[in-house]
């Protein structure tokens, strides 16, 4: 079976509104949010959009990431509460989360170099789980 953009992006937002949802009832009620479909045929990591009434931030959220919080949604509720408290602070950044974190960058950094470097820390991490399970096996 082929899996399409539009599958990749359905899953995450099946791990994500939820989140969401929960954060606007319990931080931010104008919480709103919006997925960027164009954005996912360039790159690798599902493109959104977080607007408060004073702020909007464009987040990109890695497949890492995601994947992770399906099964323990907890770090990715805790990063984007971090981002929804951080809109409307007068800063205008841009977003990624990635299964280790939240990386930050003005928006004068491009978005590839922005996802460069989140698609460098999840190879960093696969690297150290693949590391770990060949000591595990000898």
């Amino acid at each position: 079976m082929v899996r399409t953009w539009a599958d990749e992006m359905a899953d995450c937002r099946k791990v994500v509104d939820p989140l969401l949802e929960e954060l606007r009832d319990e931080i931010a009620p104008d919480l709103k949010w919006g997925f960027v479909p164009e954005l996912g045929f360039e790159f690798d990591a599902v493109a959104l959009e977080l607007t408060r009434e004073t702020g909007r931030s464009r987040v990109f959220v890695t497949f890492e990431a995601w994947v992770n919080a399906a099964s323990d949604p907890s770090d990715m509720r805790d990063r984007l509460r971090h981002l929804a408290k951080k809109l409307g602070t007068g800063k205008n950044i841009v977003y990624a989360i990635t299964s280790t974190g939240v990386i930050e960058k003005p928006p004068r950094v491009s978005i590839q170099q922005l996802l460069d470097e989140a698609a460098g820390i999840e190879a960093d991490v696969e690297t150290e789980r693949f590391r770990k399970s060949l000591k595990a096996s000898r």
